[in-house]
């Protein structure tokens, strides 16, 4: 039978197959560890997919935008919540090519909840500019838009302008 990962995860899958003493998955790097996610996913390793999930946790703070694209990937939600405030200030093009597209609108409502949550704690209010570009593989004639967001403070009412 022929596998299409390196040996060394291999390995670490496999003593997650027999009854042995197992890698403890918080001292390996961050890279093997994405790997052997993958191939526990892979190969339905149950128990080896359990404790990758709680491995990942340990990485959420340093890199939380990988962290988020495997948990949504396989549907880890935990660990995509815990990831999720570390990447805030992420823009929404980067997180909209992290995130699966049944994630985005999720996304973008998080985002404007923590921008409201901010205003309410400062008096000033705030306005952001996001470009969004046709994301088609195809081209079109229409040129990218600018969307601004305005929130007042005093309000909290949001608006939108698209040119």
């Amino acid at each position: 039978i022929r596998l299409n990962i390196p040996s060394t995860i291999c390995d670490l899958l496999f003593e997650y197959m027999y009854n042995g003493p197992r890698t403890n998955l918080e001292t390996i790097s961050f890279e093997r560890l994405i790997e052997l996610t993958e191939a526990a996913e892979e190969y339905k390793v149950y128990s080896a997919i359990d404790c990758c999930k709680h491995a990942l946790r340990k990485h959420v703070p340093t890199n939380p935008l990988e962290v988020m694209r495997i948990a949504a990937k396989y549907g880890y939600s935990d660990e995509l919540m815990q990831a999720a405030p570390f990447a805030i200030d992420t823009s929404l093009p980067v997180m909209s090519s992290i995130l699966p597209p049944s994630l985005h609108m999720a996304w973008v409502s998080l985002f404007l909840y923590l921008i409201k949550f901010y205003v309410n704690l400062n008096s000033d209010p705030i306005t952001l500019s996001v470009v969004t570009a046709n994301n088609s593989s195809t081209p079109t004639a229409s040129p990218p838009s600018l969307t601004l967001l305005s929130i007042d403070a005093n309000t909290g009412t949001t608006s939108f302008s698209a040119f």
